[in-house]
């Protein structure tokens, strides 16, 4: 994450589910896939 700095890094934050919620007329939607693989890949990052 660019810009940040980390203050203590030995401190693990708490596991939280994360819920990716859209309209049901946009389940084919390309864009929506698109921004979900985004957000996957960026939390997949901080793993």
């Amino acid at each position: 994450l660019a810009g940040l700095t980390r203050v203590l890094p030995d401190l693990k934050a708490p596991k939280v589910d994360v819920f990716f919620v859209y309209p049901e007329e946009l389940r084919n939607s390309k864009r929506v896939a698109v921004f979900r693989d985004y957000l996957l890949a960026k939390l997949q990052e901080l793993h």
